[in-house]
């Protein structure tokens, strides 16, 4: 993942996160866990940025790896 592909997926969760009216952490966490709710936002997020609509779904699933990989790596933080 590159640089431009991580501060991307930060600006799309952030945004998602807002208007869920989530903390960033509390938002991925609940996207990691399979809240539909969340996912769905997430997915309308990334739509808003307009981005190629043949690249959505690959976006979407590289934001998708990044909240697991992320959670991951904090997860025996807060466990």
């Amino acid at each position: 993942m590159t640089r431009q592909d991580r501060k991307f997926a930060k600006e799309v969760i952030d945004d998602a996160a807002q208007v869920m009216g989530l903390r960033r952490f509390q938002f991925m966490r609940r996207v990691n866990n399979g809240d539909i709710e969340c996912t769905e936002e997430l997915a309308a997020a990334v739509a808003v940025k307009e981005f190629d609509k043949d690249r959505f779904q690959e976006i979407l699933n590289m934001i998708l790896e990044f909240i697991k990989t992320f959670m991951a790596m904090i997860a025996p933080f807060f466990a």
